[in-house]
């Protein structure tokens, strides 16, 4: 059973091997399918190559509210750094807001693709979420459950938050930084070496250098965490 969308605009949708949304406006790449693996139904929202925000947050219904935010990368370098939602809805290429049945899946992914990205979940999020960066510099942050957070190419940013997660910044070379919070968490790395390996708190910790190639793992805990090296010589 496909999960039910509800959108919260005026849209066509036209039922292929998924879902594909289009503004009766503007036409912009925002699909939606499912699939299933061992974590049950999955939901899975694939966007284009602009640079992208989503914010993925439970209702009370407990139903998931996703929202999407597009910008043109000719225009933008990045996200607007502002979090003022009435603005970012005016200067976005294409912005939509549609609702997933919580009851219909088990976990939901987020394909970003090229660009800068920021994925922002609510940390007490209740399903596993899966959330892969795609080209560009990219910040994404999972929920309560074990998430798994994939940066790929460019200078990324990854938050665990609750649960036992799976973190890997990419084999690029480029510097990514991992944070893995509570929860038993595996971080996933390419290279011989690890810049940093700190524990910080929540008010604060050692300032964070953007001149190493190097990747850096923060809050690394050695009797809960651990470091999967792919290129051990």
């Amino acid at each position: 059973m496909l999960p039910t969308i509800q959108s919260r605009l005026t849209i066509a949708v036209l039922f292929l091997s998924g879902f594909v949304i289009q503004s009766a406006a503007q036409a912009f790449d925002l699909d939606v399918t499912e699939f299933e693996n061992e974590l049950g139904p999955i939901a899975m929202v694939t966007l284009d190559e602009s640079h992208d925000l989503v914010r993925i947050n439970e209702d009370a219904n407990g139903d998931i509210d996703i929202e999407i935010f597009m910008f043109n990368p000719s225009i933008f370098d990045e996200v607007p750094n502002t979090l003022d939602w009435n603005l970012l809805e005016m200067l976005a290429s294409t912005h939509e807001t549609f609702e997933i049945d919580g009851e219909d899946v088990n976990a939901i992914g987020i394909a970003c693709l090229g660009g800068d990205d920021i994925v922002l979940t609510d940390p007490s999020l209740p399903m596993t979420l899966m959330l892969s960066g795609g080209g560009g510099d990219d910040t994404l942050n999972g929920g309560s459950q074990n998430d798994i957070l994939q940066g790929n190419a460019g200078l990324d940013v990854l938050r665990g938050r609750g649960g036992n997660d799976r973190l890997n910044g990419g084999y690029d070379g480029e510097r990514d930084v991992l944070y893995g919070d509570s929860g038993n968490d595996d971080f996933i790395q390419y290279h011989r070496i690890i810049r940093q390996l700190t524990r910080f708190s929540r008010f604060g910790g050692s300032p964070i250098s953007t001149t190493s190639s190097e990747d850096m793992i923060a809050d690394y805990q050695s009797w809960n965490d651990e470091i999967i090296n792919l290129n051990r010589k």
